[in-house]
């Protein structure tokens, strides 16, 4: 065992020198192909071509084995980006790219060289469609990081994306969204038949427009921005018609398919970005009209407070049997507009809407309804009991659609009770019937509950907007 141990010992020992050896060998060459790119790019001419592009290839390749610094390759990337020989600046783009996956430090190093972002955003005016791809991979590879994403931003790559996209891409009939298997809306992917610089414009252009804020939205120019809106638009409308399964996808696996990793939750949010801007009225308004429109007769100009009379009223109510209401307490307490903001950020919605309310004992608030939203149930004070039936259509009801009228039998479904107690939380989704009570009894008094309930009502418009 002892010999054994001695052999593996022995051989891994020989593997670390081997190792140590490979690495050391690796720094030597970086080295020795930087002075050789020095020294040629000192000298260009169509003899020297061939040389540099294969030292560049090499460079290429042997990145992702590099554990050394990069600097003094990197430090050459703008004198390549401004190369007018296009397969140089196609492997400067190869290199930024692979060079930005190596490591958060080389990814923010090449982010905070000025010249170095500035020359690769030029290659967008290079006619060559292939310069173009190379230089649109390298700013998605670059974009991995935030720092990466805001200097691209500041110097105006969003802009030179959107204009270049909107002038090569000229079949929208070729958009689909593709699903390899699970053909849930959540993983549905953008994808474009024979056109992969198009798939790579559109990734680059809603990476960073969804790391936009508000200042930069508004720095877009008005028509750039209302034109990719129109086209980001009628790319949703037209993929929602063009479902490429993995069964499917058989007879594209000699590359017609181009596919991205944008998600249909990503064109959505992009195309509510470029909203922001869209102007939504053809002629402006005199600011008499428009102030007669918001402020006539009928409007209370004074901030509403509820008085002592006010109060009374609502004890009687109470007192009765009624359910008393407080709507959009999400704009009067930070507390809960911090829940609030949180869940709507998880969902990918603009808000999220919190009612509060107080019912007495043996009451019931409202009749047994669906909402065309999902609930979550926060029971704060009291108890109370709920019955959720099963849901009467397979068609969930569409955000904002007339609701009256519709008749709910719930005689014959199936149902599931819930005895919410402080500090529960009771999900409904959408389109779910239900019903809530409480139940003031002699065992409701001996386990110490007071009889009333006191819950809070956080409601999701889940539904993907822009359908």
């Amino acid at each position: 065992m002892k010999k054994k141990h001695a052999l593996v010992s022995s051989s891994v020992k020989k593997k670390r020198k081997r190792s140590y050896s490979s690495n050391s060998q690796h720094v030597s060459d970086l080295n020795t192909l930087f002075a050789l790119l020095l020294a040629s790019l000192s000298n260009q001419s169509q003899t020297t071509l061939p040389f540099i592009t294969k030292c560049l290839s090499k460079i290429h390749h042997s990145l992702l084995l590099s554990k050394s610094s990069l600097t003094p390759i990197l430090a050459l990337l703008p004198s390549l980006l401004s190369s007018t020989h296009s397969q140089i600046v196609r492997r400067a783009a190869d290199i930024i790219g692979a060079a930005s996956l190596v490591s958060l430090k080389i990814n923010q190093e090449i982010a905070t060289d000025s010249q170095t972002v500035k020359g690769l955003i030029s290659l967008f005016n290079n006619p060559n469609r292939k310069v173009q791809f190379s230089a649109c991979n390298a700013v998605l590879d670059l974009s991995t990081t935030a720092v990466a994403q805001q200097q691209l931003l500041n110097f105006s790559a969003l802009h030179k994306l959107m204009f270049v996209f909107l002038q090569i891409f000229k079949h929208v009939e070729s958009v689909c969204f593709w699903s390899e298997g699970n053909e849930s809306f959540h993983s549905l992917k953008i994808g474009i038949r024979e056109d992969e610089l198009s798939v790579a414009l559109l990734s680059a252009i809603i990476v960073l427009l969804n790391a936009c804020d508000l200042e930069q939205l508004h720095d877009i120019p008005t028509s750039l921005s209302e034109a990719s809106l129109n086209l980001l638009k009628v790319i949703r409308a037209n993929a929602s018609h063009h479902l490429v399964t993995r069964g499917a996808m058989k007879s594209n696996e000699e590359g017609h398919l181009c596919k991205s990793n944008i998600g249909v939750s990503d064109l959505a949010e992009s195309i509510f970005r470029l909203s922001i801007n869209s102007s939504q009225l053809t002629n402006s308004l005199p600011l008499e009209v428009v102030q007669r429109g918001l402020f006539d007769s009928d409007c209370i100009k004074e901030p509403l407070y509820l008085t002592t009379e006010d109060v009374l009223k609502c004890e009687q109510a109470y007192k009765e049997g009624y359910t008393l209401a407080l709507r959009g307490l999400e704009f009067r307490y930070q507390s809960i507009a911090a829940i609030a903001d949180t869940l709507a950020l998880m969902f990918g919605q603009p808000s999220v809407g919190a009612n509060l309310y107080l019912t007495p004992p043996n009451s019931q608030g409202l009749a047994c309804h669906f909402d065309d939203h999902c609930v979550f149930v926060c029971q704060i004070f009291g108890s109370k009991k709920w019955t959720v039936f099963s849901r009467p259509s397979q068609m969930l009801p569409r955000l904002y659609d007339s609701l009256c009228g519709s008749v709910i039998d719930c005689s014959k479904t199936g149902r599931r009770e819930f005895f919410l107690k402080e500090g529960d939380v009771l999900y409904i989704p959408r389109g779910f019937p239900h019903e809530a009570y409480t139940n003031y009894s002699v065992e409701s008094v001996d386990d110490g509950s007071p009889g009333f309930s006191l819950h809070l009502t956080l409601s999701i418009e889940v539904e993907p907007p822009f359908e």
